[in-house]
């Protein structure tokens, strides 16, 4: 070896320590200039500066016990932590740090990108008021129907792709939207904002409970499917949260989304229409998985939701993918094979065929099925657009209903949520430190859920492989 393996692991260690203590002092100067400026700004952009803030020093506990954790029991004499043939010490120890580092670079561009230029807003900060807000908005009905005890703070940044940041140290949502989403100075949202409710799925995904229970949404799906006889590996399990999102999301968009995601995936490659590989559904089959799930929606008088738009937005997919069947070879999704993760082959239909149990319990655990969830109060879901009038009504209109839904542009008052589950972890990490200090040796199988657990990724386009469920 040509350096020392503890001092420079300490050394990187206490690199991101001081970087992490620097911006929250230089965010307490800035949230003091702040203060002294016009009432209506500062007093969303102080909330947010507080939450960012909150954070970092969340983000600093928590990197401190769990680094600090696999660090001595790696390297004490004797070591505590036996190696995992498959997570080297030098592995795990940069992984945490990269975890660390990621976090800290989000935490940063999004305090510097909500600043304000002397006294006025800029486009930047227009855009990521906006999308705060509609985060909330998309948040709201998974607690009016009791799928999550309280409102969570919410902070989006702009970043290269659109994508959910879980952290396991604080129960706030974060999400990236790409600097195309920015808005023009009339503060209404754009369409490149129909991504937010999709990604307000994964956090409830992560960290909702079947309403009225304390069960665990993302674990009772798991165990249903393996009920179904359905092995981890299987590409059903695989697709299970992106599809539990996108139902997520089309509850709160309405049919919106669909056509959005139309859009979105025109501009991938044409492999990713034919082959899946990885955990999202293959490209020129997902539309069709949305409005299956869009059918199985019911209204509060228990028929259907939507009747109309899901046959209009099937025709104008499949519309699209015959006008662009040279290269795209999947102008009749329903009788294509498709290559699925593990290389099996089969044709859409069979493949849709397949999903359909699987839909069902993603409708039932959000409780979407009979229009409502809450087991202590009836409610239902209001989605942000309606039905179309009938199948031959042009797909865009859905655009226009968004366009013109009016969102109450401002900060809201937020209730207080339970943050319980978000330290459970870091009270597993001091009791196994407790443990090793009196000197109980781990095993691999003992100290992995400590460092593959499920909820330090990011989900979506810039989805990592650092979890486990």
């Amino acid at each position: 070896m040509l350096f020392n393996d503890q001092l420079t692991w300490r050394a990187r260690r206490k690199t991101l320590d001081l970087a992490i203590a620097e911006l929250a002092d230089i965010m307490s100067e800035d949230m003091d200039q702040v203060s002294r400026r016009l009432p209506a700004l500062a007093k969303y952009e102080l909330r947010q500066m507080r939450l960012a803030r909150e954070l970092l020093r969340a983000l600093r506990l928590f990197a401190a016990h769990e680094f600090e954790f696999f660090f001595n029991g790696f390297y004490g004499e004797p070591p505590q932590l036996k190696p995992s043939p498959d997570y080297p010490p030098r592995y795990v120890l940069r992984t945490l740090l990269d975890q660390i580092a990621v976090d800290l670079s989000i935490l940063q561009q999004a305090v510097a990108q909500r600043r304000l230029h002397g006294a006025q807003s800029t486009q930047q900060g227009d855009t990521l008021y906006i999308a705060d807000l509609l985060a909330e908005y998309a948040l709201q009905p998974a607690v009016t129907n009791h799928l999550l005890p309280g409102y969570a703070p919410v902070l989006t940044f702009l970043s290269r792709t659109t994508f959910t940041r879980l952290i396991p140290y604080h129960n706030a949502v974060l999400i990236g939207l790409t600097y195309a989403s920015m808005t023009s100075k009339d503060r209404r949202p754009t369409r490149d904002y129909l991504a937010i409710p999709h990604e307000v799925g994964h956090y409830v995904y992560q960290h909702g409970r079947l309403a009225g229970t304390e069960q665990l949404i993302y674990r009772w799906l798991q165990g249903q499917l393996r009920a179904l006889g359905l092995a981890d590996d299987d590409w059903r399990v695989c697709w299970l949260e992106e599809m539990f999102a996108d139902a997520y999301g089309l509850l709160v968009a309405g049919p919106v989304m669909t056509l959005d995601f139309q859009d979105l995936l025109t501009d991938n490659l044409p492999a990713h229409f034919q082959t899946g590989i990885d955990h999202h559904p293959i490209d020129a089959l997902r539309p069709l998985i949305q409005t299956a799930l869009l059918r199985r929606f019911a209204g509060p008088n228990g028929t259907r939701r939507f009747v109309h738009a899901p046959d209009a937005l099937d025709a104008n997919w499949e519309t699209w993918l015959a006008r662009n069947r040279e290269q795209f070879q999947t102008q009749t999704p329903h009788q294509t094979q498709f290559t699925l993760p593990g290389g099996e082959r089969m044709s859409g239909a069979a493949i849709l065929q397949a999903l359909a149990p699987v839909l069902d319990l993603i409708v039932t655990a959000l409780g979407a099925a009979d229009g409502n969830v809450g087991k202590r109060k009836r409610t239902v879901w209001r989605p942000w657009t309606r039905d179309l009038a009938d199948s031959n009504v042009p797909v865009a209109k859905l655009y226009e209903f968004f366009t013109r839904r009016r969102f109450r542009m401002r900060a809201r008052r937020l209730h207080a949520v339970d943050e319980a589950g978000s330290h459970e972890l870091l009270r597993t990490l001091e009791m196994c430190a407790a443990e090793m200090a009196s000197g109980r040796v781990f095993e691999p199988d003992e100290w992995l859920p400590l460092f593959l657990f499920k909820s330090w990724s990011s989900e979506g386009d810039e989805a990592d492989t650092f979890k486990v469920n």
